[in-house]
């Protein structure tokens, strides 16, 4: 599944914690064509975003993962900017919400591969110094890596086999794969490359074209804010497994951790401000901000509806499988 997710910018959460929606997602996953995988189809596209947000994306799910990135190291480090991006994401301000991830997210890298990439670096003036003739040593500093360097440390670094079994371990393993790929191909893809591999069709979410400021196109769409979630997810589910970090397969049910209802409830009134224009100077922001030429709001759904949609569709099968067991 995840091969196919990666064919439109989107990756497998290894923590996705209702059984029934990952099988409506991998069923859907099953029925995508070939010719549909080859040219990234619009349409299908959209479909597994609405997918993902059922799985991923609705307020309960993401003030979890908030919590969960607070107490974890080198995720903490940042996660008041992840918190940032989670509050411009549900009043529909997606640019801000992008401009406030992507640095968070090479922070994280950086936070959390310092150790292999100052190895990384060392061997890297060394071998620069044996090729110098004469004047001062190259010293370079984990501080200096560069994106490439970022990546390769990632994919280079150790797992401590911190796991009870081999396939926790190979889970940890897989996990890392699935956090490289999404790095690796699309947010720090250099852009040559990007481009040759098509990635500016699907999304134009690029780290480099952010920072640099290559196009002024649209690269914080609706979308382009779940791909990230779904980057600190997995970095989340990484972490967790490197440290052997226990966790539940089960959401909290609502009351009983306050952190995650204080969110949760905080991101609805969101959402139902924005509907329902309770919160005017937004409401002026975005009349002003629609104004400028090659500024654009983008999304593939309401995400309060879908959250509403989402619910009653739930209840109505979790009925129907009571109804099942009670027979």
């Amino acid at each position: 599944m995840h091969k196919k997710l990666q064919k439109f910018g989107w990756a497998h959460n290894p923590h996705f914690t209702m059984e029934m929606d990952l099988n409506e997602l991998e069923s859907f996953v099953q029925t995508i064509t070939p010719n549909q995988l080859k040219s990234a189809d619009k349409d299908v596209g959209k479909r597994l975003h609405r997918l993902l947000y059922r799985c991923a994306f609705q307020p309960h799910f993401r003030a979890y993962q908030i919590v969960r990135a607070s107490e974890l190291p080198f995720l903490n480090d940042f996660s008041h900017h992840l918190e940032a991006a989670h509050t411009h994401y549900y009043r529909g301000d997606y640019f801000s919400a992008v401009l406030t991830f992507v640095p968070a997210i090479e922070g994280i890298m950086r936070s959390h591969a310092a150790e292999t990439i100052q190895g990384i670096m060392t061997a890297k003036a060394s071998h620069e110094n044996g090729l110098r003739k004469g004047g001062e040593p190259i010293v370079y500093d984990a501080s200096d890596a560069s994106i490439s360097d970022l990546l390769g440390a990632i994919a280079a670094r150790s797992i401590p086999d911190a796991t009870s079994n081999e396939h926790d371990h190979s889970r940890t393993l897989l996990t890392r794969d699935f956090l490289f790929d999404m790095l690796n191909h699309w947010i720090f893809c250099p852009i040559e490359e990007a481009e040759r591999r098509g990635n500016f069709a699907i999304t134009l979410l690029n780290r480099n074209g952010i920072q640099h400021a290559f196009r002024p196109d649209c690269y914080y769409t609706q979308a382009d804010v779940g791909r990230l979630f779904l980057v600190m997810d997995i970095y989340i589910e990484l972490i967790r497994h490197e440290l052997g970090v226990p966790t539940s397969c089960f959401l909290p049910n609502v009351g009983a951790n306050s952190r995650v209802d204080r969110r949760r409830e905080y991101f609805i009134g969101l959402m139902l401000g924005r509907r329902n224009n309770t919160d005017p100077l937004s409401a002026i922001g975005r009349e002003l901000i629609s104004e400028h030429p090659r500024y654009r709001h983008l999304e593939d759904f309401d995400p309060l509806s879908a959250l509403v949609d989402d619910m009653a569709e739930r209840s109505a099968r979790l009925a129907e499988l009571m109804r099942g067991v009670r027979k």
